[in-house]
């Protein structure tokens, strides 16, 4: 935790803790327990947020109780991926950063949006 004496905010960015195996999500939490208590104990050493994201896990809900949750529907967000796929397309495509020989990489990538959806 010493880079929190060098920097206003610190935040940790945690992605899938579902996705570790028992052991792993043990450790982690150990250490994510010490860099809370480490702060709650030097309290003028800047800022540490954290996001996290998991699938629902009772293990993991457990581990979180107390703090702020925030749930994010993957059926809620399907257009908003769209339209961001679709806009990096199109604005690869503007400035030459993505050629496409075909129109077969943009339906491709429509068919593999539509399958994530259904997820």
């Amino acid at each position: 935790m010493d880079i929190a004496k060098y920097c206003e905010v610190v935040f940790f960015v945690l992605d899938a803790l579902d996705e570790c195996t028992d052991d792993q999500l043990r450790d982690l939490l150990d250490i994510l327990h010490g860099i809370i208590m480490h702060r709650n104990t030097n309290p003028n050493r800047g800022v540490v947020k954290f996001f996290i994201s998991s699938r629902k896990v009772p293990d993991i809900s457990r581990a979180f109780k107390t703090f702020p949750a925030l749930e994010i529907m993957a059926r809620k967000v399907d257009s908003d991926i769209k339209q961001y796929v679709t806009a990096e397309f199109d604005q690869r495509l503007g400035n030459n950063a993505l050629r496409i020989r075909g129109s077969s990489l943009r339906q491709d990538s429509y068919r593999i949006e539509r399958k994530s959806r259904r997820r």
